[in-house]
């Protein structure tokens, strides 16, 4: 329990930290598609241990991008991490990529409880939470959120209770 504990106070301190001061890594160019295998790869017990089934949906022509690879990977992971949360009893989640106009979307879409207007309005607000205060302070959205917009992206949920939500995570093409 003391372990478990130690365990979550360092990841709330290393958001806290992230949040007032991200750590900047030298950008590098990926290609996403690989990118997302391997954060998916991560997941991929936990997902089964949960009764998700994964669904991937990739633009096999998706242009490299010019990223922070460990910024990014705790936005994607964060966002992962919240659709699994948000169906307790399995699910669907569904991770695909797309380019338009420039910009490469990454869209991942869960069937879990969804969030009204009331809620999705606030989700990228520093210290927003809908979980128990032993689970999270609110910061992994929010930090989420100024990571993409230094990268010159955007990011956008479309949700409704009893739907699941969408996250859409925009960068431009390198």
């Amino acid at each position: 329990m003391s372990l478990s504990e130690v365990v979550r106070l360092s990841i709330m301190l290393k958001n806290m930290l992230t949040f007032s001061r991200p750590e900047e890594e030298a950008r590098k160019e990926i290609n996403i598609n690989g990118f997302l295998d391997g954060i998916l790869m991560l997941m991929e017990k936990q997902l089964r241990e949960s009764d998700i089934k994964l669904v991937t949906t990739f633009d096999d022509g998706a242009p490299s991008i010019m990223v922070s690879p460990g910024q990014m990977r705790q936005v994607f992971l964060n966002i992962i991490k919240n659709g699994m949360e948000a169906m307790p009893h399995g699910g669907m989640l569904s991770v695909a990529t797309k380019t338009e106009n420039n910009l490469l979307s990454v869209i991942i879409r869960d069937t879990g409880t969804g969030m009204g207007d009331d809620v999705r309005e606030k989700i990228f607000d520093a210290f927003f939470t809908t979980k128990e205060q032993v689970r999270g302070v609110g910061l992994g959205l929010s930090v989420c959120y100024g990571i993409v917009q230094n990268h010159g992206g955007a990011i956008d949920v479309e949700s409704a209770p009893g739907k699941g939500s969408t996250f859409t995570v925009c960068l431009p093409i390198a």
